[in-house]
């Protein structure tokens, strides 16, 4: 048995760089003294879990272990330095050997060590334990991996169809960051199913049947491998890789004796201005500008090109101080073209790339270069940048420092014959000046008529710069209502417009997505790039914690996830396209903070947003229509645009066709509460395993079980299970069953609602038993939860407000079940009794100390009543009046249940609604359970009638703060302690 847990392969480190290699070997390197003595003894106890066993170690220490209860306990002696190191040894093991939440994704798991009391009865502690100086309880916080990272290093995740992740732990230094996982050579083999290692046009492999591991870079210490593979299992081949340039400078022979990194794997490819994208770019067929459009009477006529002067000296000192030449004046131009912006235009797809000016400016000079290659025969020899910097944001300005490149002849038959040819850099020149005249008529144009039409797109053919075409006018392009949201925004930049046909993909995601595998043509999306916006936004000024803003009154409305569909046919593709508002409006709909950071090699799409369902008009904000209209709209304008433009009709113009995307994730413990909370459901669309997926007051929702057993741990599982099933959730509901804490200032009765919300300095739930255990029997708390998302306490707000309207809305929705659901029915108030605390005869007199009845008058009806407050979230159930009242005088509670804490630390932001079905006494029973529920669940359909549906919500923006996580607490002594773990 130690044999077997000491080979199980782990993973310790984070979601980009980990470490991979066997338990043992992690043991032995981290903790080499005493390590093997822990694993010896889990060996044990797994052969004979029945008894205790023991194992001594270096320095006198001691241990006990065995399972009870189905946990694994341990107990130790010896010193307190001892005892940290094995605390810290137990609590990897457990992270790193448990299994992960679900059958896909990757994990990361994080161990922390609370103080708590033993939960096991002294008759079963061997004797040596007699006087227990402290004992702790090691629990795990589970995290899926998140989508909006954008970093290299990642591919390594499809080694694993599920993995977890040991977080908190050391690993190996490297001499590079974000470079991947490190793994044994042969393990990576093994994991690839690759016997031994294989060369192919240069190029070196382990490969598979459906997977190979290519050799991209060899650094001082260090190989780094790309994992490719074919998500269906069909046979993936060695030209699948033809894509990767070879690697050069590999010693294939030291290539056993250097550490293995998998992991080399952008977010997006940029192929802007490289070798990937299309050249020559055809000319469209295009109209001419009306008064409409916004460059209409601007003109570039007779660019003439001036022949290179003859070469002649001219002394340092005779240069004015402001003329700039050379290597200053190359760089001069490239940093102010990295502040400008271009949007490349396909004019047959509909599509568009918005782009830097030195992306655009090397698009250009690639695109003139192979027409002169067309002319000349053969044009000049470029020199490609590795195969790690060669299709990144950053390219085209590497590209332009390169000397190499920049002197090399245009003509290279004229560089034999002529001492000072015509070389890149001289052609770059005058393109540049071409296009700084189009950036100066656009920032001109912008000013003078920035109440232009959105319907067209003014712009310049891309084939009249590259062919130095000596006239050239500008052109319009028809864009219908659903292709407009953007125009405002690269309006705000001053972005020029480059109408081209066949530019081909000029941005890929390096994901395995089928319907994002490249910007979906026909829809008039918009891409860019991580870079731009991070440099639009740094240029427009954002402030921590606020909304992105693109513009003066430009918001990106509530950023949302990637497609987390792992490149499964089967599975729902979220909608990626991002959604640009007025400010104004996005105020209005919810918009909430935003704390993420953009990482430069991601990729985003803006255009029209199938949840959003918003429509821009010629002039004015934009409005919101049905999806019916939509379509509508959309052919008619499709028609509109292909009879101006001269093009074929067709279906290009038709929105992309998504699978439902659920944007609203309910949690239920009990089965009565989700049977209550589906009896409220406006339409059911399908109920997989563990789900019911339908809509409710105008939203998709996704309604989960937790399975088989309640507490904080089982509902952070859950609902990472349902931010990984339904990766467009936006917020979620915690509904079911509590129990109520009635004060002289709240009359709590049964079936009446609990919403937990922010209380001074409480931020809406409140874990109870975690803390620390202070002298005198002072128990101080520690940490705290997150309180819910602003947008929701906005509704509760809102809905509470007018208390008797409150109370009127939601009858009338219990009314509508009970007429039908007569099991739902109130019980009656004759059931409803309140078991005080014992007073003080009760306390030294009463056998029966739980019957001690509170003296209430019965209310006027039976309606229940919203109450806004604190709820206290713990692992056990209160049974106990005392307690209960105990938690209402220290901080507040009205309600105490046991899954709140846990959904609170998750990736999804929630919002509790409890229904009380008791007082967290000694009467606890099961009358009121269907009652409390569907008045729970009332409440939460309430809750979302309010909140306007179509989602127009963004999952990053409803993210409240940094979460508060737990922290050790291990104070000990420098004495032998006796101490327990579990």
């Amino acid at each position: 048995m130690s044999n077997m847990v000491g080979t199980t392969l782990t993973v310790t480190g984070t979601f980009i760089d980990a470490q991979a290699t066997t338990c043992m070997n992690y043991i032995r390197r981290t903790w080499p003294w005493r390590g093997r003595y822990i694993l010896d003894l889990l060996g044990k106890v797994l052969s004979r879990s029945d008894i205790w066993n023991a194992c001594e170690a270096p320095g006198n220490a001691v241990f006990y272990a065995r399972i009870l209860k189905s946990k694994f306990i341990l107990g130790v002696v010896d010193f307190s330095d001892a005892i940290a190191e094995i605390a810290e040894q137990l609590a990897w093991i457990s992270a790193a050997l448990r299994l992960a939440p679900n059958d896909r994704g990757i994990h990361t798991c994080t161990p922390f060590l609370n103080k708590s009391p033993l939960e096991i009865q002294p008759t079963e502690v061997p004797e040596i334990f007699d006087k227990l100086d402290a004992s702790f309880k090691i629990t795990c916080q589970i995290l899926s991996a998140p989508m909006q990272v954008h970093s290299n290093g990642k591919c390594w995740h499809d080694l694993f169809s599920s993995a977890i992740i040991v977080k908190g732990y050391p690993i190996p230094k490297r001499t590079r960051e974000n470079t991947g996982l490190e793994i044994p050579l042969d393990i990576m083999a093994s994991l690839v199913e690759a016997p031994q290692i294989l060369t192919f046009e240069r190029r070196h492999f382990l490969k598979g049947f459906s997977s190979m591991l290519i050799l991209t870079e060899q650094t001082d210490d260090l190989n780094i491998w790309h994992l490719d593979f074919k998500p269906d299992g069909s046979y993936i081949s060695f030209q699948d890789a033809s894509e990767l340039p070879p690697a050069e400078g590999i010693d294939v022979d030291h290539v056993m004796n250097l550490r293995h990194i998998v992991g080399w794997c952008s977010n997006a490819k940029f192929y802007t201005g490289t070798d990937k994208a299309l050249y020559p770019v055809k000319k469209p067929y295009l109209d001419a500008l009306t008064d409409e459009c916004i460059l209409y009477g601007a003109n570039v006529s007779l660019v003439r090109a001036i022949d290179k002067p003859l070469w002649y000296h001219k002394a340092h000192k005779e240069k004015p101080g402001y003329l700039h030449c050379g290597e200053d004046l190359h760089r001069r131009r490239l940093e102010r073209l990295k502040e400008k912006y271009i949007v490349l235009w396909d004019v047959e797809s509909k599509r568009g790339w918005l782009v830097n000016g030195v992306s655009a400016w090397l698009h250009l000079l690639r695109a003139r270069l192979s027409h002169v290659s067309e002319d000349d025969g053969h044009g000049p020899q470029l020199k490609e940048l590795s195969v790690l910097e060669r299709y990144t944001v950053h390219s085209a300005l590497k590209f332009f420092k390169n000397s190499e490149n920049m002197n090399s002849a245009v003509y290279p038959s004229e560089s034999q014959r002529n001492d000072d040819p015509f070389t890149i850099r001289d052609q770059s020149d005058r393109l540049y000046n071409t296009l700084d005249l189009l950036i100066e008529h656009q920032i001109a144009a912008v000013r003078s008529r920035s109440g232009a039409s959105r319907k067209y797109l003014s712009g310049w053919a891309f084939r009249d710069l590259a062919i130095e075409k000596e006239q050239f006018e500008p052109y319009a392009f028809t864009l219908p209502e659903k292709g407009r949201s953007w125009v405002d925004f690269t309006r705000a930049i001053s972005a020029v417009t480059l109408f081209g046909q066949s530019f081909g993909e000029l941005i890929c995601p390096d994901q395995s997505c089928e319907a994002w595998s490249e910007l979906p043509r026909g829809n008039f999306y918009l891409a860019t790039s991580g870079q731009v916006l991070k440099r639009i936004m740094d240029d427009v000024g954002n402030s921590p914690g606020q909304p992105w803003r693109l513009g003066r009154d430009i918001v990106w409305h509530n950023p949302t996830k990637l497609c987390k569909c792992s490149g499964r046919p089967e599975s729902n593709h979220a909608d990626n396209v991002q959604i640009l508002l007025p400010e104004d409006i996005s105020k209005d709909l919810l918009q909430e903070l935003n704390t993420d950071e953009l990482e430069e090699n991601s990729a985003f799409v803006f255009g029209h947003n199938l949840k959003s369902r918003w429509l821009w008009q010629e002039f004015g904000s934009p409005t919101q229509t049905n999806s019916s209209l939509i379509s509508e709209n959309s052919n008619n304008s499709a028609s509109e645009n292909d009879s101006d433009m001269g093009f074929e009709s067709g279906t290009s113009d038709d929105l992309p066709t998504f699978p439902k995307v659920y944007t609203v994730g309910i949690l239920c413990t009990l089965p009565a509460e989700g049977a209550a909370m589906k009896t409220l459901f406006d339409e059911i669309h399908k109920e997989p395993d563990n789900y019911i997926l339908g809509s409710i007051g105008g939203h998709n929702v996704a309604l989960a079980y937790l399975p088989l057993e309640s507490g904080i741990a089982a509902a952070a599982v859950a609902v990472s299970e349902l931010a990984r099933d339904h990766s467009c959730i936006e917020f979620g509901l915690l509904i079911g069953i509590g129990g109520g804490i009635p004060s002289s200032t709240t009359d709590i009765r049964l079936g009446d609602v609990v919403v937990g919300v922010p209380q001074g300095i409480y931020p809406g739930v409140i874990q109870l038993g975690r803390g620390k255990d202070l002298e005198n029997r002072i128990f101080q708390r520690t940490g705290s939860l997150p309180p819910p998302p602003r947008p929701l306490l906005a509704t509760i707000a809102s809905l509470t407000a007018d208390m008797q309207q409150c109370k009127a809305q939601l009858n009338e929705i219990i009314k509508d079940v009970t007429e039908s659901r007569p099991e739902y029915q109130h019980p009656g108030q004759e059931f409803d009794v309140l078991n005080s605390a014992p007073c003080n005869q009760c306390r030294s007199k009463c056998t029966d100390r739980g019957n001690h009845v509170a003296n209430r008058q019965p209310r006027e009806s039976e309606h229940p009543i919203v109450h806004r407050g604190l709820i206290g979230s713990g692992d056990t159930v209160i049974k106990d009046s005392e307690k209960r009242d105990r938690l209402a005088e220290e901080y507040g509670i009205i309600c105490v249940e046991m899954e709140a804490a846990g959904v609170m630390r998750s990736e999804i932001p929630f919002l509790v609604i409890r229904g009380i079905s008791d007082y967290a006494d000694s009467e606890k029973n099961d009358l009121w359970h269907k009652y409390a529920s569907l008045t729970a669940a009332a409440f939460a359909k309430m809750v979302l009638k309010k909140i306007s549906g179509g989602g127009s919500m963004g999952t990053s923006d409803w993210k409240t703060s940094k979460r508060n996580l737990p922290q050790d607490d291990l104070s000990l002594r420098s004495k032998k302690r006796r101490v327990y773990g579990r």
